[in-house]
């Protein structure tokens, strides 16, 4: 089940009696309450940003608060004790992946019954508050777990100052089958050795823990060149220096009906699996470096809709473009040069344009000035076969956005 949208004021019923594997992945609405499945043996589940089991104040727990309808409508319209998790018992291999605020996973946890089966556990940053009792729920409620991964490559600051308690309730359930604990983060924080001190409070020696660092924290160049499918999300490289990206023809980040904003077709395998989350998926990843080249077939969007989102590119200096920035309206054009206040060298290539993207025109004033990229732009060079309407256009928006240029006579 993938992009269902369920009601926001009223929980709906999901039985599926005879289901083997069941993958529920970024549905918007109240989630659904879920019958057992005997049968069960593999589940995916990813809660995200539209799943409107949140707390106004951030809270895991049930505020109070009557105007708060992630809180006051939570058991409506009926009285039940766990939503979703106890539908998922039966299962021995499950990936538990939530936004960080949403919070059905930590209350379900306070009714669920044992995960008596369960040999595979994956669990995403969520289970770090409140007070990282999600974890040590897990040790003591799953007997049989062989292998446990947590992946805290995103934990809001909020989280980070989480106390936790490492006494255990009882000793671990889990600690006599499981063989490997795998921590993937960005690198040893407070959190990290919080889990360890659970870890090894529930009986988990140090010898089966593995810790796995990004590595992108330490890469100083990137280069990324003509990869088939979904374009990854890419966390942010501190150290990085230089970048080259290229997304080709067969980056399956194209909308079928050529939009580069989200369309509303249903049909279209591109929008409707995009997954943006209202955050950038790719481009904030880049924005350490000093020297940076985006090329990309003409229908792609992924750059295009990051720019929604993205940080400025504090550092860059050097910037080629392809003529991907030439739609919608010039936009993508217009918010380099007005997010890089450092820039000094601009190359726009634009010797293979479609016809299509040619006759976009646009607007030409400038958005707000948050930044003076003339300040510092030595160069912008244009490559092109010739000097249409196209390159007439371009050359208007840079001296709109107060870099002088020369128009070329009719």
């Amino acid at each position: 089940m993938t992009y269902c949208l369920f009601y926001s004021n009223y929980r709906m019923l999901l039985d599926f009696p005879n289901l083997v594997s069941f993958y529920f992945y970024k549905n918007l609405g109240k989630t659904p309450l879920l019958e057992t499945m005997p049968l069960l043996e593999i589940a995916t589940v990813r809660l995200d940003y539209y799943c409107d089991d949140k707390c106004t104040y951030g809270r895991y727990d049930d505020c109070g608060d009557a105007e708060c309808k992630g809180c006051h409508d939570y058991y409506a319209p009926d009285d039940y004790d766990c939503v979703f998790l106890e539908g998922l018992t039966e299962a021995t291999d499950l990936e538990l992946l939530a936004y960080s605020e949403v919070y059905l996973f930590n209350r379900d946890l306070k009714w669920c019954p044992t995960f008596s089966k369960l040999k595979i556990l994956i669990l995403s940053s969520w289970f770090v508050a409140p007070d990282l009792s999600a974890l040590t729920w897990f040790l003591q409620h799953a007997p049989l777990l062989e292998r446990l991964t947590l992946k805290l490559s995103k934990v809001p600051n909020n989280l980070v100052e989480t106390d936790g308690s490492y006494n255990p309730l009882e000793q671990s359930a889990a600690s006599s089958h499981l063989e490997v604990v795998e921590i993937k983060c960005k690198y040893v924080d407070e959190i990290v050795l919080k889990v360890l001190k659970v870890l090894n409070a529930n009986g988990i020696p140090l010898e089966k823990i593995k810790v796995s660092l990004d590595v992108t924290q330490t890469l100083v160049s990137f280069y990324f060149d003509k990869n088939v499918g979904r374009t990854p999300r890419l966390d942010r490289m501190p150290s990085l220096a230089a970048a080259s990206v290229r997304l080709g023809y067969d980056c399956d980040d194209q909308c079928q009906n050529s939009c580069y904003s989200e369309c509303i077709d249903a049909e279209c395998m591109g929008c409707r699996y995009y997954g943006g989350d209202d955050s950038c998926v790719f481009l904030e990843g880049l924005t350490e470096a000093t020297d940076l080249k985006l090329l990309t077939f003409p229908t792609v969007y992924v750059f295009n809709r990051d720019l929604e989102w993205c940080p400025p590119f504090s550092k860059l200096k050097t910037l080629v473009l392809k003529a991907w920035f030439v739609a919608p309206n010039f936009s993508p054009l217009l918010w380099f040069l007005q997010h890089a206040p450092l820039l000094e060298k601009l190359t726009l290539v634009l010797s293979k344009l479609p016809k299509y993207i040619s006759n976009t025109y646009g607007s030409y004033s400038p958005w707000e000035q948050s930044f003076v990229p003339a300040r510092h732009l030595q160069v912008v060079e244009i490559e092109c076969k010739d000097v249409d309407g196209t390159i007439r256009n371009i050359l208007k928006i840079l001296n709109a956005s107060g870099v002088s240029v020369v128009l070329p006579r009719n």
